[in-house]
């Protein structure tokens, strides 16, 4: 409804709720001196950034496979050690 139309508690209602906003929008854009705001970044930037992501997460997955492919082995040779000391 237009502005005009609204009864004079809705009007008032509205004009707090506006005065609210903008309380909460003053909040929401202080920084502290310490705060620096968001680098906006360009398009290779986030290409780049999202290459080196990718290789970290490669280069882990690759660490955690080959730890888990010792621990494999190491449990393969302690079953035969079992077995050779059963058998």
């Amino acid at each position: 409804e237009p502005y005009s139309r609204l009864s004079e508690d809705d009007r008032g209602a509205v004009d707090d709720f506006i005065v609210y906003i903008k309380e909460l929008t003053k909040e929401r854009i202080k920084l502290g001196d310490d705060v620096e705001p968001t680098k906006l970044l360009t398009y290779d930037e986030i290409e780049i950034n999202e290459k080196e992501e990718l290789e970290k997460f490669k280069d882990e997955f690759e660490k955690d496979q080959k730890e888990k492919e010792l621990e494999i082995k190491e449990l393969e040779e302690l079953e035969k050690q079992g077995e050779q000391e059963d058998g």
